[in-house]
C-alpha cells in the first residue's frame, strides 16, 4: 500500500500470504527431521496473533530451527587462541559432551532437570498434558480450536525456557572456566523472565487476575 509517497509493505499481511501456499515449508536444519518427525513447520515461527511474546525468543527459535547458533565444530577457532589448559570450546561446559543443538536444548542433564522443572508447573496449569517437543522448542501453532489464552501462557513458558539455556551458555563464550550455575540458580532466573513478561501480557492479567501467579511458586521445582 501506499502512503505519503512511498510504499509500506505490511509484513504480517506478507507472512501470512506465504504461509498459506501449500508449497510453502520453512527451512529447517536436517536434524529435527529425524527429533521431530511430525512437526509442521509452516507453523515455524508460530502464525500467532500478538501475545506480547518477547521477539527475541523469536528470533531463537529461528536460530534453532536452522542450526545456526554458535555451538560445537562451529566454535573450533576459539581453541586455536586458547591455551592446552583451557577447556575445549567445542564441547558442552557442563558435561564435556560433544556440544551440539540437540544436545544444548534436549539432552544436556542441566537441561534436562530445567525442562523437568517446567513440567511440574506445567501440570499445574494443563493436568494430564505433557507438552510436545515442537511445542517445547518453537511454541504452539495456535490452533483455533483451542483456548487461546492458555496457549500464549504455554508459548511464554517454554520461550523463556529455552532463553535461559541458551543465556547461561552465552556466558562461557567469554568465561570459559566459569563456575556452573546450579539448577536452582537457573530455574529462578527462568521464573523471573515468565513473571516480568507475563506483566506485559494483557492475555496473562485476563486469565490469571485473581491467582497472583500462584502456580509459579519455586518451591520443590530443584531436582
Amino acid at each position: 500500500k501506499k502512503k505519503k509517497g512511498r510504499t509500506v509493505y505490511n509484513r504480517k499481511e506478507i507472512y501470512k500470504h506465504i504461509t498459506k501456499s501449500p508449497f510453502t515449508e520453512h527451512y529447517h536444519a536436517p536434524i529435527w527431521n529425524e527429533i521431530i518427525p511430525d512437526a509442521e513447520w509452516r507453523n515455524v515461527p508460530n502464525k500467532r496473533p500478538f501475545s506480547g511474546l518477547p521477539k527475541y525468543i523469536d528470533r531463537l527459535r529461528m536460530q534453532i530451527m536452522h542450526g545456526s547458533l554458535p555451538i560445537g565444530p562451529r566454535m573450533n577457532y576459539l581453541n586455536r587462541t586458547r591455551g592446552p589448559d583451557e577447556r575445549d570450546a567445542t564441547l558442552c561446559p557442563m558435561c564435556n559432551h560433544k556440544e551440539t543443538i540437540q544436545h544444548r536444548f534436549l539432552d544436556c542433564n542441566t537441561t534436562q532437570n530445567l525442562w523437568n522443572a517446567l513440567l511440574l508447573i506445567w501440570n499445574r496449569i494443563f493436568p494430564g498434558e505433557d507438552p510436545s517437543l515442537q511445542t517445547m522448542l518453537f511454541g504452539p501453532s495456535y490452533q483455533k480450536d483451542i483456548d487461546y489464552n492458555q496457549q500464549a501462557v504455554a508459548d511464554l513458558l517454554c520461550g523463556q525456557m529455552i532463553t535461559a539455556i541458551w543465556d547461561d551458555r552465552k556466558e562461557y563464550f567469554d568465561r570459559p572456566h566459569k563456575p556452573h550455575t546450579g539448577t536452582s540458580i537457573l530455574i529462578s532466573k527462568w521464573l523471573w523472565k515468565v513473571s516480568y513478561s507475563l506483566n506485559n501480557m494483557v492475555v496473562a492479567r485476563t486469565l490469571f487476575r485473581n491467582s497472583q501467579r500462584r502456580w509459579l511458586h519455586t518451591q520443590n521445582l530443584s531436582p
